[in-house]
């Protein structure tokens, strides 16, 4: 879902999880799902970030409600992702 402004950090966050995501599978072992609203034409879009199976990985997926564990949100911070250098 590229018009989402999301889209940006989620390919960020699979390009970590291919670089080292066998060390966060170790350490996180969670799926995370991260519901997005207010995209393009009021669209919502959800992205899932597996850091339980294999490798990791980010991806979109349909619509979806999903609630879950904040103390497995908090473990997500081990990603330690760099802010994206600003477009001026």
């Amino acid at each position: 879902m590229e018009g989402f402004k999301a889209h940006a950090v989620f390919q960020e966050i699979n390009k970590k999880l291919q670089e080292e995501g066998e060390q966060f599978v170790k350490k996180i072992g969670g799926v995370f799902a991260f519901k997005v609203k207010d995209g393009p034409n009021g669209q919502e879009a959800v992205w899932y970030v597996d850091v339980k199976n294999g490798r990791g990985c980010a991806f979109f997926q349909g619509k979806l409600k999903i609630t879950g564990n904040m103390g497995m949100a908090m473990k997500l911070q081990s990603l330690q992702l760099q802010p994206a250098k600003a477009k001026l």
